[in-house]
């Protein structure tokens, strides 16, 4: 059985997670953008937004 505190730590660093991997993303983006690879830039900005909303999800899970 899980402790009673288990989803709220669980989210909790799963919010970290998100949080670092979007930083990661904005810092590749800005890498893409600074070599122009119009490619790249494209990926990174998806990647980005999909980041966004996932750590949104989690933070809105957490404030519940």
């Amino acid at each position: 059985m899980l402790p009673r505190n288990f989803l709220p730590t669980a989210l909790f660093a799963t919010s970290s997670l998100l949080a670092t991997a979007l930083s990661a993303t904005e810092s590749d983006l800005r890498k893409a953008m600074t070599k122009g690879d119009a490619e790249k830039i494209n990926t990174r900005k998806d990647k980005l937004a999909e980041a966004r909303k996932e750590l949104q999800h989690a933070q809105d899970q957490l404030g519940r």
